[in-house]
């Protein structure tokens, strides 16, 4: 158990270090003096091991206390228990569990609890028919007919991040 949750704590400090070097690089990227590439990576993980460390043990204990019955139960008693959990399990522990609730507590430096409010308050882009500029998506992905949301984009950003990560981790250790 405690395995698992180092290996969460440690891969929310990558989530929210590399959350907010994104943010970073989008929100101050036009500031002068421009600050280094290693001063900002820095200061981001200074402010994820010491500022939000306490939000990052959280998140991945009340994630792994969840997910917990579904590491231990047998099969069986999982269908079981999948079918009652989904109608038991509140939206609101299911929104502060989410990972993207980490990577909003990054960006914004709040606390687990606001940002998980803030989270169930957004938006998040779907294409849709209500909408006539959302994108289409078919069979065929062309790229003139299904471009991709900022969302997605950077969902992509942050996975490709974290691969890359842990592949140099890996082989520069």
């Amino acid at each position: 158990m405690v395995y698992l949750w180092t290996l969460g704590v440690l891969s929310g400090i990558q989530r929210a270090t590399t959350a907010a070097t994104v943010s970073q690089w989008y929100f101050h990227r036009l500031t002068v003096p421009a600050p280094t590439s290693r001063e900002v990576i820095n200061a981001a993980f200074n402010h994820a091991t010491t500022t939000l460390f306490g939000t990052i043990c959280l998140s991945t204990l009340l994630a792994l206390a969840i997910r917990l019955p579904y590491l231990i139960l047998p099969r069986r008693l999982f269908a079981l228990a999948g079918l009652c959990s989904y109608t038991i399990l509140p939206s609101a522990i299911a929104t502060l569990t989410n990972p993207l609730t980490l990577t909003y507590s990054a960006i914004h430096s709040q606390p687990l609890t606001a940002s998980s409010r803030a989270l169930a308050r957004l938006s998040f882009l779907a294409p849709s028919d209500k909408h006539p500029h959302s994108a289409q998506f078919n069979a065929r992905n062309t790229p003139s007919q299904t471009p991709l949301h900022s969302y997605t984009l950077s969902l992509l950003l942050l996975r490709a991040t974290r691969f890359i990560t842990s592949l140099a981790l890996g082989f520069g250790g």
